[in-house]
């Protein structure tokens, strides 16, 4: 595991990772989608919040390929899905940021399509 994790760990890390099932799988798989050389506090808050590898492939496959943990923890606990981009997106905005998804599902705002002139 210590390969894969910057920084040194503390007793605290170590006990932090067990805790909330950080595993030494959970760590490769996230290397392997390019999250590699992560911080044991990103490992636990994405594993606390929910962010899986799969979730961050369904996101990077909806055109967010350049995301940061921060960003996967403010979707997920915004509620954002893929679904919701792929909605939000065919109602024509394709340039929407990440943040504007989170706010958008967070004050549960489903944009209309947009009229073009």
């Amino acid at each position: 595991m210590r390969s894969f994790i910057r920084g040194k760990l503390s007793a605290n890390d170590l006990t932090g990772l067990r805790i909330h099932g950080v595993t030494p799988e959970m760590i490769k798989e996230l290397e392997n989608i390019g999250f590699g050389n992560l911080s044991a506090d990103q490992l636990m808050g994405l594993r606390i919040h929910g962010v899986t590898p799969a979730y961050i492939k369904a996101i990077q496959a909806a055109g967010y390929d350049r995301i940061t943990p921060d960003q996967l923890m403010e979707l997920r606990i915004s509620g954002v899905t893929p679904e919701f981009i792929h909605l939000v997106k065919s109602r024509g905005f394709t340039d929407v940021t990440l943040h504007q998804l989170a706010e958008l599902r967070r004050l549960n705002i489903l944009p209309s399509a947009k009229k073009t002139m």
